[in-house]
């Protein structure tokens, strides 16, 4: 049997506040083969950019990270933090949501993109320029030759994101993360981003985890969906089973909250009640307790484990849907 891309178990990632201490992520396992796309989602706050942050070691500063994060079969956690950026760094890529905050605005694009080449291969400048404008050919950027010496706000929200992505893929990279890599886009440009994201990881071989809170960037495009809650996945499995037959209240609510164009004039929208819980005091049982429309006895003081069923549909719920999508 091939080895797992990606191996967290137990991942905690506990922030202090004046408050006490915010449990971002409490007690995350997943895997991610090569090749495979996970999609991540959840409403805003659930854990999902503390995990992936966490999962590349730029946990929020004095944060208490436990539990295992393995890439090919390397331990990260126990690594001292210089071998371990100089690992992560060369077999892990990041795109993030703003891309203007990812690039530096007094430095050619060329520059920037080549910069992770030159350290972490030892190429030449010439190289490295090389490289650059290889990788944004690839990535669909016109004349990449002549926009190399360009400076970021000389292009457009959709260009600088793949450039962002340029930069990510530069070093070769294994995995790649994507955390709400499109939502300052418009939908047509998004829908790019997000066909040349997943093209790339079919191209590549590379694990992809896709972040978002829209499950319609989901749909369609991830082999696995994992829904994040209060800091805890809640419910996981192929995405086709995740959206036709949701277990877990949470996803539930969520699917059912998208709005429909076969629905009928008129037709109120579905809501959440309610609001996530604080994650400095989460309550002893299910988190979603409070905001299900059918909590039981248990459900207020023991927290429900994640369950495997068959077709490998897991998910944290005493009282589980019927399996139908709304």
């Amino acid at each position: 049997m091939t080895e797992p891309l990606l191996v967290v178990q137990n991942l905690r990632c506990h922030i202090p506040s004046a408050r006490g201490a915010v449990r971002a992520v409490d007690g995350v396992s997943l895997t991610l083969a090569r090749g495979q796309v996970l999609g991540l989602v959840g409403e805003s706050g659930c854990g999902k950019s503390t995990l992936v942050r966490t999962l590349v070691g730029a946990a929020p500063a004095r944060a208490s990270v436990s539990g295992s994060i393995a890439v090919s079969g390397t331990e990260l956690t126990a690594m001292p933090d210089e071998a371990r950026r100089a690992f992560v760094g060369r077999h892990v890529g990041m795109v993030f949501q703003d891309p203007m905050s990812a690039l530096n605005p007094v430095v050619p694009v060329g520059r920037q993109i080549g910069e992770a080449v030159r350290h972490h291969h030892g190429l030449s400048r010439a190289a490295a320029r090389a490289r650059a404008a290889d990788l944004l050919e690839r990535v669909g950027v016109p004349d990449p030759g002549h926009r190399l010496r360009h400076y970021p706000h000389q292009f457009s929200g959709g260009l600088r994101q793949r450039i962002t992505i340029a930069m990510a893929l530069s070093c070769e990279p294994e995995l790649l993360i994507a955390d709400e890599a499109t939502t300052a886009l418009d939908v047509t440009v998004q829908r790019q981003i997000l066909d040349l994201l997943t093209g790339l990881a079919r191209e590549r071989g590379m694990g992809l985890i896709l972040v978002s809170h829209d499950l319609g960037v989901i749909a369609g495009r991830a082999d696995e969906t994992a829904v994040m809650y209060a800091g805890r996945i809640v419910e996981r499995g192929p995405t086709r089973d995740v959206f036709a037959r949701p277990r877990h209240r949470y996803t539930d609510a969520l699917l059912g909250a998208i709005p429909r164009l076969d629905a009928p004039p008129g037709t109120r929208l579905r809501v959440i009640p309610g609001t996530p819980p604080d994650l400095t005091a989460p309550p002893p049982g299910c988190a979603f307790t409070s905001r299900c429309p059918a909590p039981g006895d248990r459900c207020a003081h023991e927290p429900p484990p994640l369950r495997v069923e068959p077709g490998d549909h897991a998910h944290a719920c005493f009282h589980p849907t019927e399996g139908t999508s709304p």
